[in-house]
This record gives structure tokens, C-alpha cells and sequence, in this order.
């Protein structure tokens, strides 16, 4: 019997991570790094302040601070001398979310024999700094793709060009070469059942407004859409809220074996073990959004989801609250 593949899109900032992952390098050098911004008028008082200075460039916050650091790498700036290695060794001191890095063997073995679970890294991010943390927590064999940024090198190997920048906006396009099997088929014409991932058997895990593209996009297609957010942290709880329209769960960031978080994820992982609807993801989309035009369609849609067991947890959504209490939001058609 083929098992069904399941797979995780993974955002890594502060969803696989506790902090931005650059923390760790702008705090070693820090002091580099204010003296710089004192002389230029720019606030900088923590290492997450380095980002204001793409603000104040008018740069894209997203992939920005790409450009800045390119700048900083340069002999006399603040990260002067800047190379792949040292990128790669600030990430192994990054902070793991809770649960990580247990929570990729755990659930791996929670659906051993009824599932493969494959997990993916699609981040704004650098990717060596990614690869860093994930060799510091043996994760590198366990992570079957990373998507993030990457930088060109000179001939002593420190940091001149961006080789390849991941957008908020287009974190969709790494999704799309991972589901098509690689990025020499990502505009190749492919039949669904040629793809190496099922779009609906997708679950996309987030933090912020830099996934909505991601999120909304796994949700449109089937896929099931997760946001996470700091463990009892009620500002982190009311922004996150904020994209409910465009997920599934809303969920406490807490990977922990039989933390709520883990269990609701086993659950959503069982129900595309078990799903057998095959009705159109992207005609339910537009149905939920009221964009249906056919009216025909309509009827016949509205009646589907009253008589479909698996349809209406589309429109369902489960949050769970700062203080634990799990909250079931269901939409009701006519």
C-alpha cells in the first residue's frame, strides 16, 4: 500500500525559531553596528533595531537588510569580513521555538506505517543561517528542502551580491517548486497527479504578515493553514488574529509532545490521511468569499458542503487562546 506524503512548509523566524535569526551575529557585534547607526541618525538600541535602516532607505523590510548587509561587509564596516561561515556559525546559537527540535522525529514517528511527513524551510531568511541551526540541532537529514535567501561571494569569501532573495510576497514560489519536485520542473506544465506533493495535503506553518501569501495561498489550494504565535503573549495573540480570514488554526508557538499545539497538528495530519473528498479546494475558496458568480454552481456547492463529512472544517476555524481555552469558529451558509 502507497502511503500518502504529507507535507509541512515551514516559515523559520519566530515558528521554528524564538527570535529573528539574524539576533545572534547583530549582537556580537553590536557595538559596531550602533556606532554606525549614532553617526547616521538611526535608532539603535537592540539587534532587531538594524532593520530600521532599510526603513529609513526605503528599501523592502522583506529582503532589505540583504543589501544593508552586503554594505556592512565591506573592510571598515560593521560586519567587515562577513562570510558563509560566519553565517552559518551565528545560526547554530539561535534559540529553538518550544518542542523544537523534538517535534519533527516525534510526529514522524507519531504516523509511522500511516504516512510519510516531510517538512520543508520556506523563509524571507539566509539560508546559510538556517543551515547552521539545523546542523547544530541534527535536523539537516530530517528537513527535505530550505528556501531562503543566498548571498554571492568574492575571492576570499566574503559576502559582494544576492544570489537569490525569497520575497514575503513570493514565498508561494518555493511551495510550487516543492510540490512540482524541484526547481527544473517549477515551470513545467504537470498534470496534478505528476506532482510530488499534493497541494491539499500541504500544511503551512506561520508567524506574520510576512506568510500571508504563503498561508492564503495553502489554504486556497486545500492545504491546511496554520499561524502560530508567542506562548502567552496577548499582543502576539490579537496581531495573529488578525489573519484569521486567511487560516485554519491559530495556535500557541508550543511543539511540545501532547501540547495542544502538537495535538491539534496530529489531528490536522490525520484528517488528510483520512480524506477522501475530492471536491475543488479553489471553488469552496470562492464560495466562502462569496465570489461565486454561477449561481448554479452555488446550489450545488451549498449542498455538497451540508452533505460532505470533511468540507465544512474548510470553513472551520480553531483557535487556541493565550490561556488555553480552545475556541471553534464555524461559518454557516444558506
Amino acid at each position: 500500500m502507497t502511503l500518502p506524503t504529507i507535507a509541512f512548509m515551514l516559515d523559520f523566524d519566530d515558528t521554528l525559531s524564538s527570535v529573528y535569526q539574524q539576533e545572534p551575529l547583530f549582537q556580537d557585534n553590536f557595538d559596531k553596528i550602533k556606532s554606525l547607526y549614532d553617526e547616521l541618525g538611526i535608532k539603535f538600541n537592540t539587534p532587531l533595531d538594524y532593520f530600521n535602516r532599510t526603513e529609513s532607505l526605503g528599501l523592502n523590510r522583506g529582503v532589505g537588510f540583504l543589501t544593508t548587509m552586503i554594505w556592512d561587509a565591506a573592510e571598515g564596516k560593521p560586519l567587515e569580513g562577513l562570510t558563509l561561515e560566519r553565517l552559518t556559525e551565528s545560526g547554530k546559537r539561535i534559540t529553538p521555538a518550544t518542542g523544537i527540535p523534538d517535534f519533527f522525529p516525534n510526529i514522524k514517528q507519531e504516523f509511522n506505517g500511516k504516512a510519510n511527513i516531510e517538512f520543508y524551510i520556506v523563509s524571507v531568511g539566509i539560508s546559510h543561517i538556517i543551515e547552521g541551526f539545523l546542523t547544530e540541532h541534527n535536523l539537516t537529514g530530517i528537513i527535505s528542502g530550505v528556501a531562503g535567501a543566498e548571498f554571492t561571494i568574492n575571492n576570499e569569501g566574503v559576502i559582494n551580491g544576492i544570489k537569490k532573495a525569497v520575497t514575503p510576497f513570493e514565498k508561494n514560489a518555493p511551495i510550487i517548486e516543492f510540490a512540482k519536485g524541484g526547481e527544473k520542473t517549477l515551470d513545467k506544465l504537470m498534470n496534478k497527479e505528476d506532482y510530488a506533493l499534493e497541494y491539499n495535503k500541504i500544511i503551512a506553518i506561520g508567524d506574520g504578515f510576512s506568510d500571508i501569501a504563503m498561508l492564503s495561498q495553502t489554504k486556497k489550494k486545500g492545504g491546511t493553514a496554520v499561524c502560530v504565535y508567542k506562548p502567552e503573549d496577548l499582543k502576539a495573540f490579537s496581531r495573529a488574529k488578525q489573519l484569521l480570514p486567511r487560516i485554519n488554526y491559530l495556535l500557541p508557538r508550543d511543539y511540545s509532545s501532547r501540547s495542544q499545539t502538537y495535538e491539534l497538528l496530529c489531528e490536522a495530519v490525520q484528517r488528510k490521511i483520512d480524506a477522501v473528498c475530492n471536491y475543488d479546494p479553489e471553488v469552496l475558496h470562492k464560495f466562502g468569499k462569496s465570489e461565486l458568480k454561477n449561481e448554479g454552481l452555488r446550489n450545488v456547492t451549498l449542498n455538497h458542503i451540508d452533505n460532505c463529512g470533511e468540507c465544512p472544517t474548510y470553513f472551520t476555524k480553531t483557535i487556541v487562546t493565550p490561556n488555553g481555552v480552545v475556541e471553534i469558529k464555524k461559518s454557516e451558509f444558506k
